[in-house]
This record gives structure tokens, C-alpha cells and sequence, in this order.
């Protein structure tokens, strides 16, 4: 599996091992009723090379390719359903299959390019630049005896044969994109009079400035995959081909955290907060350059009143994305702060400035 060293500075990358899901996935007639019949497949275990920042049903559905020379040729989308997986595929007893694919399925076009034993090319279209959605690419498939068996997943291996009766496989997946949480914290002076509650987070794509004026919502990545079974990374090529906006304004901000019902809003204080939010997106590129975090947040004073709601601070955040990779994630730590730091008045009270830390 591969593993990306941790940097420690004011802007934390951090990656490290998933745990392994839990959750069957089954082959199924439809979505609800298990077949009687027929040599099913089962996921035992989906593993992925980074940090489980999202629950299990953030990666539905799971699109497969399956190859195989016995004229076999398969693709099918598996559910998440909170307990387990579903599809409707079957194999058959003999056949020997490569299974290629990426999670989760919701956003972009996939088309396969080229596919065999030997590899696959894998192209996914219109995918958003700035993204909530931890997309991953499969980058390794393991057989098993049994829902039980416990093995490690080798990097490069696709293949499979099935089996008659019930079949069972534990996928490995990597990401595609980088990735950034974020940290806050108050300065002491401005958090012993007021009180700040965190209730959404969004990244934008903004246009650059002086450089362009274009900007880059979207984009196309192409992803080649060899298979060699010999715990290399079998991704040989990645390559994202964006999707330039001249002019205008881009589309929408993604949110990456938003309070609601099961969701509490984020209380500030003077010690870094747990990291939270998570936003994906297309590492060194032009979308870095014109990237905006914007968080929205209530003022309240000491005593609980509520001062000010929704109010919103945008921090450009470029400078802190640079030189990052795939499967990278950056800590932005931030501190809010008065913006005169002795002269406490009551409008700068009730218009703290957002600071990102670091260079």
C-alpha cells in the first residue's frame, strides 16, 4: 500500500491508514432481494489508502469493470444500503476476471478506454475541480475463502476467479484527489468578550488574478492502471484535463461542512478545535491558484446573547495548497482575532478578522 510521509508545520499534511468497511457487499436481483441462486459476489472489505474521514456510504456506489476473456465482460454499480453492499452481479465458476473501477460513482462520466488482463484506462468526465466527494480510483482487488479470511490487499493485482457458490473479495482503493480540513482558534483577548460558533464551511474556485480570468470548475482525469501484483502502484499515469470558464463568475461554492439537525455548530475557543470539514480538489493546478475558503459564522457575546449570525469571512488560501499530490491532506489552522488588537471597540468586537496561519 502506499504511504505519503507526514509533514509537521503550520499547514499539516496528514495521511494515514482506513480501516477496513465493514459492510458485505452482495449480488442481487434488484437492490432489496438477495438471489437464491447463482455464484454471487461478495466485498468483504473496501480499504482505503488515506484517513476515514467519511462514513462508508459516502464511497455509493462502487462502479466495477469486469474483464475477462471468457467473453464475460461485466460493469456494476454497488450500493450502500448502511449494512451492506448490493448489485446484481454474478460470475461464473472458471472464468478468470480483472476488476477495475473507482468510488464513489455520483459525480462525472466513466469510460473505459482499454481494459484486459494487463491493465485498464479509465477516463471519468465532468468532474468537479473543488469537490466534497473523495473520489478513489481501485488499485487492487484480493480473492478470499470466505467472509472471514483476513488478507492484506496487494497493490496491483486485479484478478480473480470465480467460484462456484458464493464468491468474496476485498477491494483497495487510492485517491485522486489532495484534500484539506481545518483547524480554528480565538486569540484570548478577543475570545474573554465574545464567543464565535462556526456554522458552515465552503471552498470556491475564483478567478486568478492578473495571471487569467479564466476559471476551472470542472475537468476530465484520465487514470492508467498496469496490473503487476507486485505491491507497486499500478497507477502509471494521471493526468486531469480542465475544463477553462473565460470569464463570468464560476459555479457555486462547494460546502464542505454545514450544521443542521444531527450536525452541531463548532464552538471557538482559544485551543485548536478538532479538525473539521473536509474539501477535495485538483492538486497543482490552476485551481489552486484561485482557491477561496469562506466561513460562515454566529457572534455571541458572554453572557449568550446573540450579537451577529451568518457572518462570513473569505481567506484566499493558494499559498497554502502548492507542491501538494494525490492522497495528500492539508491542515489549514486559522485564528480569529479582533482586528485591533487594544483598541477594543464595539464594532471591531462584532468584526473579527480570520487569519490562516503559516506561509
Amino acid at each position: 500500500m502506499r504511504y505519503i510521509k507526514e509533514h509537521i508545520c503550520q499547514v499539516t499534511l496528514l495521511v494515514m491508514l482506513l480501516p477496513v468497511m465493514t459492510g458485505m457487499l452482495t449480488a442481487c436481483s434488484s437492490d432489496d432481494v438477495p438471489k437464491e441462486n447463482g455464484n454471487t459476489l461478495q466485498i468483504v472489505g473496501f480499504t482505503r489508502a488515506g484517513e476515514a474521514t467519511k462514513a462508508d456510504n459516502a464511497y455509493s456506489p462502487l462502479k466495477l469493470y469486469f474483464y475477462s476473456t471468457d467473453d464475460d465482460q461485466q460493469t456494476g454499480q454497488f450500493f450502500y444500503n448502511g449494512a451492506i453492499w448490493r448489485s446484481a452481479i454474478e460470475v461464473t465458476a472458471g472464468h478468470k476476471y480483472s476488476v477495475y473501477g473507482y468510488a464513489p460513482a455520483t459525480g462525472g462520466t466513466c469510460e473505459v478506454t482499454s481494459i484486459n488482463h494487463s491493465g485498464a484506462t479509465l477516463e471519468i468526465r465532468d468532474l468537479t475541480t473543488v469537490n466534497a466527494e473523495d473520489v478513489c480510483i481501485v488499485v487492487g482487488v484480493q480473492q478470499l475463502e470466505s467472509s472471514t479470511t483476513e488478507k492484506n490487499i496487494p497493490l496491483g493485482k486485479f484478478d480473480f476467479e470465480g467460484q462456484s457458490g458464493q464468491n468474496y473479495i476485498n477491494v483497495l482503493v487510492d485517491h485522486i484527489y489532495a484534500s484539506l480540513q481545518c483547524q480554528f482558534k480565538v486569540d484570548p483577548t478577543y475570545n474573554a468578550i465574545r464567543c464565535i460558533h462556526v456554522t458552515k464551511l465552503e471552498l470556491a474556485t475564483t478567478k486568478l488574478e492578473l495571471a487569467t480570468t479564466k476559471t476551472y470548475p470542472t475537468g476530465t482525469m484520465t487514470v492508467s492502471l498496469a496490473a503487476n501484483g507486485a505491491e507497486n502502484d499500478p497507477i502509471t499515469d494521471l493526468t486531469w484535463t480542465l475544463d477553462a470558464l473565460d470569464g463570468g463568475e464560476p459555479r457555486d461554492p462547494i460546502t464542505i461542512f454545514e450544521t443542521n439537525t444531527n450536525v452541531p455548530e463548532i464552538v471557538l475557543g482559544t485551543d485548536w478545535s478538532v479538525p473539521f470539514g473536509m474539501g477535495c480538489y485538483v492538486p497543482n493546478t490552476n485551481v489552486t491558484g484561485g482557491m477561496t475558503l469562506i466561513t460562515t459564522y454566529d457572534i455571541y457575546d458572554r453572557k449568550g446573547n446573540l450579537i451577529r449570525q451568518d457572518c462570513k469571512a473569505s481567506n484566499k488560501i493558494a499559498g497554502k495548497l502548492a507542491g501538494h499530490t494525490r492522497g495528500q491532506r492539508v491542515t489549514l489552522q486559522i485564528t480569529v482575532a479582533p482586528t485591533y488588537l487594544y483598541q477594543l471597540s464595539d464594532p471591531d468586537l462584532d468584526n473579527p478578522e480570520f487569519t490562516v496561519n503559516g506561509n
